[in-house]
């Protein structure tokens, strides 16, 4: 449960409420993922993609929906400045509670649909010890005016939880057993639950999840806070 700026406390009866009312406060999950991404493969002062030219950017621009066009240094390049473009075509991520009740219910949805597809032991230590607040998946493609072609980009990060007095922030991981076994159980669990549980359909009041995917995903955080938040 999390108070809201019209002084109540959101329960699962006052969703449809507090939804109503534009309340949830804090970013979604989601968007804070993005600007980690933004801020480490595209802002000014930062390297490209983490890797590319000789500099950090000189010049960012938004240039689409989740497309941003940059310039930076490169070395034999005339005028000194090449450019690139980063377009993200997927992005996910979603709150992960502590606890093994959590890390159960995790389990047991991914074996539901495959029986090879549960967690790996550490991915189960992980979640039943808390150390991730949240997990993340990205995919984009990357073009450079130095290269032909485009490079597909795919990327998987976690948010580890805040310790009292330092402030978390998202970390990119490779796509290791643990973490791809992590994410697809995760990113399996919401996605059924937002699907097809009468509580979510019932907070966002919708038919259909594709129509406001953000909304669905809220009401099934929401949810999940109540029974796995603490």
């Amino acid at each position: 449960m999390r108070p809201t700026e019209c002084g109540v406390i959101v329960t699962a009866a006052l969703a449809p409420f507090a939804l109503a009312c534009g309340l949830f406060p804090e970013p979604a999950q989601e968007e804070v993922f993005q600007e980690a991404i933004v801020a480490a493969w595209v802002a000014e002062g930062a390297t490209f993609m983490g890797k590319y030219g000789t500099g950090p950017i000189a010049v960012v621009a938004e240039t689409g929906e989740r497309v941003w066009s940059v310039e930076y240094p490169e070395d034999g390049v005339i005028g000194g400045n090449a450019t690139g473009q980063l377009r993200v075509t997927e992005l996910a991520a979603y709150p992960i509670f502590a606890g093994e009740a959590f890390a159960r219910r995790l389990q047991e949805s991914a074996l539901e649909v495959d029986r090879r597809g549960g967690l790996t032991q550490e991915a189960w230590r992980a979640v039943s010890r808390g150390e991730f607040a949240a997990i993340g998946y990205v995919r984009a493609e990357v073009t450079r005016s130095t290269r032909p072609g485009r490079e597909s980009v795919e990327q998987y990060a976690v948010l580890p939880t805040a310790s009292e007095g330092v402030e978390a922030s998202w970390e990119f991981r490779d796509g290791t057993r643990s973490m791809t076994s992590l994410w697809r159980a995760t990113h399996g669990f919401y996605d059924r639950m937002m699907m097809s549980d009468d509580r979510v359909m019932e907070c966002a009041k919708s038919i259909d999840p594709s129509s406001n995917r953000a909304l669905f995903l809220e009401c099934a955080t929401m949810l999940l806070e109540e029974e796995f938040g603490g």
